[in-house]
């Protein structure tokens, strides 16, 4: 039996999957800071920024517009072959929506393009196309992490443990997740339960 090279990293890819299974959960924590800082973002200018210079006046907006782009579901590709966070996560919502003959959130929130994202992780993971997904989450998380400035970590999900309220965070060496809670570490067929119970919970 063949094993597939995962196009991330270059490693063993996962059973079922064209990715490995820590590129594959690189994929869950980037939806994860796209939503968190997608909802951060403003579009208020900062103190310091579109300044005038002298003489005065010019013809710029008084918002910052590189933040409207990223939150508009209509936004084009830029000359680089950027589109807005938003618009760009609504073409994902689509494309599964369509391949997997399955409704598509009708209103297109981050939230719910996200969450639909992460309900579909693991038919997601299996498709050809699954490298190019996980190179645009990327860099949409890199821009919107850039826009608000440093990040705090956002939870990789919520504890499985019975009476445990707390949500788990990725371990340093990407092996796994750890409640900050309950201390509980997450990893192997672990982790995998964990996956499937939030794509269920979602």
């Amino acid at each position: 039996m063949t094993t597939l090279v995962c196009p991330r990293c270059g490693g063993d890819a996962a059973p079922a999957s064209c990715l490995c299974d820590r590129c594959g959960n690189a994929l869950l924590r980037d939806l994860r800071q796209i939503e968190f800082c997608y909802l951060a973002l403003s579009a208020v200018p900062v103190s310091g920024e579109h300044e005038r210079g002298a003489p005065g006046y010019g013809p710029r907006s008084p918002a910052r517009d590189h933040v409207l782009v990223e939150t508009d579901a209509r936004s084009k590709a830029d000359d680089d072959g950027h589109v807005g966070a938003l618009a760009a996560l609504s073409s994902w919502t689509r494309l599964v929506s369509y391949e997997c003959d399955t409704k598509q959130p009708e209103q297109v929130t981050v939230t719910g393009e996200c969450g639909f994202l992460r309900r579909h992780h693991s038919w997601i993971l299996a498709r050809p196309w699954a490298d190019e997904y996980a190179a645009e989450l990327d860099e949409i998380r890199k821009r919107l992490v850039a826009l608000i400035g440093l990040a705090p970590d956002p939870p990789a999900g919520d504890c499985m443990r019975i009476d445990c309220y707390g949500q788990v965070y990725p371990l340093s060496d990407a092996s796994g997740v750890r409640c900050r809670k309950c201390h509980t570490v997450y990893s192997g067929l672990d982790l995998a339960r964990l996956h499937i119970a939030q794509e269920v919970n979602q």
